[in-house]
């Protein structure tokens, strides 16, 4: 059995308890809001056919949750604490000192203490997201919501700036940089080809090709006339000027050959092959530069298509009950608890007693 020495003393905590929650404990005020986020895409409908390969990979979704983490950083509630004095506010009850913000409260402790008072939550079936605050005086609940959505919107403007601008700087700087090369590779050009003494290998080589065709054809007609005529008298003095002809020709048609295909890096051939590499790679790049382009005039109509717009559904509200604390539903919870367990306590002191 109890004694009634602890059982006073029991139901003497369980009263101050509850004579704390009705006379010390400060009324809070919930004032909230709701928005939402939404991104239209209309660039595929503008410019069909383009690719867009610096699409930002994030829905609007994505873009709330990036803001809700933004209302609850350390950055906009300090902002909150120094504009509203937030600090000095959740101090002031001096009497309820268990809500209360402890005076002595380091950085840290203020933050999880504001992050409880002022929270931002997004709901999955109906799309919107909500923010609420709750603080000793309802027009201040009230007049930091406002504040939170206005906050809410620079960001958001911000958001779509920052996201434009690093996208059309990105493809600016690319495209810059496929112009300086086609300018690096055609200046590559213009030296070969003084270097070279030529604007291009393949008009001389096939030049030298027709030649040396026709010098071919040439010393076949002159060796069936040889031919021909040593059948005949092979002793003629007439066969000296068509052999010479036909050596001089020979002769021609090596050097000729020679000329295009030659030893290594010294013939028409090699040179045309390097020739045909830089035209390779300007085409390749002028490609490149082209394609860049298109994408930069993509990227532009994106910046303007793909806009975040921010949209209050509810404005927060001015509130006129204080829904917490709750002192009836605290009271019953109390006293519930602590029957509960005063009967557990009784039965288990009972209980060992009758076990002596």
């Amino acid at each position: 059995m109890l004694s009634k020495f602890f059982t006073l003393i029991y139901f003497l905590i369980v009263g101050s308890l509850i004579g704390y929650v009705w006379l010390f404990t400060a009324n809070q005020y919930q004032s909230k809001a709701y928005f939402t986020i939404t991104q239209e895409d209309a660039s595929k409908e503008i410019t069909a056919g383009i690719t867009d390969i610096l699409s930002s990979g994030s829905n609007s979704n994505s873009d709330t949750q990036l803001l809700l983490g933004y209302i609850t950083s350390a950055d906009l509630l300090k902002e909150i604490e120094q504009h509203f004095e937030l600090a000095i506010h959740y101090q002031s009850p001096q009497e309820d000192l268990y809500f209360r913000l402890d005076p002595e409260a380091q950085l840290e402790e203020r933050l999880k203490y504001y992050r409880g008072h002022i929270t931002a939550t997004f709901n999955q079936t109906t799309g919107l997201s909500e923010i609420s605050a709750w603080t000793f005086k309802p027009e201040l609940s009230q007049k930091i919501l406002e504040y939170i959505l206005t906050k809410s919107e620079d960001f958001v403007n911000q958001m779509n700036t920052t996201i434009a601008r690093e996208k059309l700087t990105f493809v600016e700087n690319q495209l810059a940089e496929s112009e300086q090369k086609v300018l690096g590779i055609q200046r590559k050009i213009a030296t070969f080809q003084n270097e070279q003494g030529m604007i291009s290998p393949l008009p001389i080589i096939q030049a030298q090709l027709e030649t040396i065709n026709t010098l071919t054809r040439q010393t076949i007609e002159l060796k069936v006339q040889i031919a021909a005529t040593e059948s005949k008298d092979p002793g003629s003095p007439r066969l000296d000027k068509p052999r010479k002809e036909l050596s001089f020709l020979e002769e021609e048609i090596k050097q000729m050959n020679a000329t295009i295909a030659g030893p290594e890096g010294q013939n028409l051939n090699s040179i045309l092959a390097q020739f045909q590499d830089f035209e390779g790679e300007l085409a390749f790049a002028m490609g490149l530069r082209q394609t860049t382009q298109a994408l930069l005039e993509q990227t532009r109509v994106d910046t303007i298509s793909r806009t975040r717009f921010f949209t209050k559904v509810q404005s927060p509200f001015f509130p006129e009950e204080a829904l917490f604390p709750d002192k009836e539903k605290l009271t019953f919870t109390i006293a519930i608890c602590s029957i509960l367990i005063f009967s557990i306590i009784s039965a288990l002191t009972r209980s060992m007693f009758d076990r002596m």
